[in-house]
């Protein structure tokens, strides 16, 4: 008995094994596929702080990162709770209630001074969210930066060429000493960066 070849049978035999079967996603495979990435290590340290470090093998920056996340997150919480403070204060002091009494009645503040504190708080915690926000985009420069210039040679056997040119143009012709630097990429072919004097 002859077999029929329909499309779904041709098409099943026709491609090898590493096709048909699912790929799984493995967090090995992630971390070793194409390093160093500067993809992975921005979006790393977008998801994680301190991520993208980790994942360039910079492991003495994180605790960097760290200290600068945690120096801005007590700043939040201190303005925080002083502007709250003298929040109420102000709010005691200005509702006409003779009741209400605020924790500055018997000192030499008055109403404005209070309201100018409750404003410089409030002014340093929206300073601190925009340091933390800054801090979080530094840090996923820096490692995309970072998984960037990792993939450079940094051999002994870099080449500097001093050679003379000559450029004509039109308008202008003009005699010079061209310098240039040729720098190689692991991944790419070498690249000369001319200077001209």
């Amino acid at each position: 008995m002859i077999q029929q070849n329909t499309p779904d049978t041709i098409s099943q035999n026709s491609l090898p094994d590493s096709l048909t079967k699912k790929r799984r996603f493995s967090i090995r495979e992630f971390f070793k596929d194409g390093y160093p990435s500067p993809k992975k290590a921005a979006l790393l340290s977008l998801i994680i702080p301190g991520g993208g470090q980790a994942y360039n093998k910079k492991y003495w920056k994180i605790p960097i990162v760290y200290a600068a996340y945690g120096g801005l997150i007590y700043s939040i919480s201190f303005n925080t709770k002083e502007y709250r403070r003298f929040k109420i204060a102000y709010r005691s002091r200005v509702d006409d209630d003779p009741c209400t009494i605020d924790e500055f009645v018997g000192g030499a503040v008055d109403a404005d001074g209070i309201k100018r504190q409750r404003d410089l708080y409030r002014k340093r915690v929206e300073l601190s969210y925009v340091g933390l926000v800054l801090t979080h985009l530094l840090g996923t420069a820096e490692a995309f930066t970072n998984a960037y210039l990792l993939s450079f040679n940094v051999d002994d056997d870099l080449t500097i060429l001093l050679k003379p040119s000559f450029e004509d143009t039109p308008f202008r012709s003009a005699l010079g000493l061209g310098l240039g630097v040729q720098l190689q990429s692991k991944k790419e072919k070498s690249k000369v960066f001319k200077i001209e004097f």
